[in-house]
Formats: C-alpha cells, sequence, structure tokens
C-alpha cells in the first residue's frame, strides 16, 4: 500500500476501486452467513426492479 501514499492524488481512483472491491467481497461473506444466495453486484438491478414493481 505504499505506492498510495507515494503517489497522493494520482491513486485515489485506484484507491476508490480497493475500497470497492474489499466492500464487496465483505458483503459476499455476510450474504454467505445468512444463507442468501446473492451477489452484491446485482443490488442496483434488484433495486431498480423492486423500485419499479412498487409503482405499478
Amino acid at each position: 500500500m505504499d505506492i498510495f501514499e507515494k503517489t497522493g492524488k494520482m491513486a485515489l481512483g485506484s484507491r476508490l476501486r480497493f475500497m470497492a472491491s474489499q466492500i464487496t467481497e465483505e458483503a459476499v461473506k455476510i450474504y454467505e452467513l445468512y444463507d442468501v444466495d446473492f451477489s452484491p453486484k446485482w443490488f442496483p438491478v434488484f433495486l431498480y426492479c423492486q423500485k419499479t414493481e412498487q409503482r405499478r
């Protein structure tokens, strides 16, 4: 992680992608803990479908 400290602001995008990846991995573990067969990457699609269905 020293590379992020050396490059400063230039590494912001890479750092954010890394953090998002870490959060997604943790979400997968939580879903597995509760036996939920769901991938976090599909959450925005699920949310959109739910909101659209509620409007009908």
